[in-house]
């Protein structure tokens, strides 16, 4: 997949410590307000994903202006009725009401990026956060080791390296970028490169009848397929 576009590597040098403070102080803000919280959610059976085991946890559930809380961490209640708060760089991700948020360490900060679909390619979203107010659409492919991932505003695609098998851990940086006169003239170049094994997606691409804003269905469409 790579050979059909033009890559530019290395690792890029970032003050990680000014995104994360960027998202920490919005958690803190969050978090003061905690009994506001509380009364306004309800909790769900959960599981929490650590480095060494899965656990079962009551989970907050957020919603309507509170909802891009799932991004950036969680809330679980224990047996006791102790409230314990998880964010995106103490584990690897949870999983509540069949939602399941993945923990991903970026130039942009740490944060947990949403599964979507399932197939032969997983699509993740992240939408805006405060250390990162792009919406971004994060594809793996099998057998890939980087994330594919895809802003639907610019004509340029990045690639990430997966998430860390530990929080901790640093992500070499990637960026792909394809030569077009458009953002849907570029995306049908990354469809026709990456899905081109999918006739049907291919084609609904390449027809106008699918964009670049359509990322879930094109991928939903593709997995299909298989």
């Amino acid at each position: 997949m790579k050979e059909s576009v033009i890559l530019v590597c290395g690792i890029l040098l970032f003050n990680f410590h000014l995104f994360s403070n960027e998202n920490d102080k919005y958690i803190e803000k969050q978090i003061a307000n905690i009994d506001k919280l509380l009364s306004k959610g309800k909790f769900a059976n959960g599981i929490i994903y650590t480095k060494k085991d899965t656990v079962e946890m009551r989970l907050l559930t957020f919603k309507r202006k509170v909802k891009m809380n799932c991004h950036l961490f969680c809330i679980g209640k224990s047996e006791k009725d102790s409230i314990k708060i998880l964010k995106a760089n103490e584990i690897l991700g949870y999983k509540v009401l069949g939602e399941e948020y993945i923990s991903h360490k970026s130039k942009e900060g740490v944060f947990f990026i949403k599964k979507l679909e399932t197939g032969k390619v997983v699509l993740y979203e992240k939408p805006a956060i405060p250390s990162d107010t792009r919406l971004l659409y994060y594809l793996k492919f099998p057998n890939y080791y980087n994330y594919v991932i895809i802003n639907p505003t610019k004509n340029n695609i990045t690639e990430y390296n997966m998430p860390n098998t530990r929080p901790s851990s640093s992500s070499d940086i990637i960026e792909t970028h394809i030569k077009s006169n458009g953002i849907n003239d570029a995306f049908k170049i990354f469809v026709k490169n990456y899905l081109g094994d999918c006739e049907k997606a291919t084609n609904m691409v390449r027809a106008g009848f699918y964009t670049i804003q359509d990322i879930p269905d094109v991928i939903r469409t593709y997995n299909s397929c298989f």
